[in-house]
């Protein structure tokens, strides 16, 4: 789940025209968390921002593209930051 900071730096950065799409789980392993997180959604998208859901299964892996460069992670984004 998302806490405000990093909404903010998503929102922030969609407003100033970078191309941000985010993936989801379309089901998560708690019901609870998955709402919660599903609550940022329209935030999001008011600022164009493009969400998509995974139906295949949970992903816990961090994946980060930026221009040339990517990243894979299984840690929290909170610890990157």
């Amino acid at each position: 789940m998302p806490d405000e900071q990093f909404v903010s730096a998503l929102q922030l950065a969609a407003l100033r025209g970078v191309d941000v799409r985010v993936l989801l789980p379309a089901k998560t392993d708690n019901k609870l968390v998955q709402l919660s997180g599903w609550s940022y959604l329209a935030e999001l998208g008011k600022v164009g921002i493009k969400v998509y859901r995974y139906p295949k299964g949970f992903m816990y892996q961090k994946v980060a593209f930026i221009d040339d460069l990517s990243g894979v992670t299984h840690i929290n984004w909170r610890g990157c930051v």
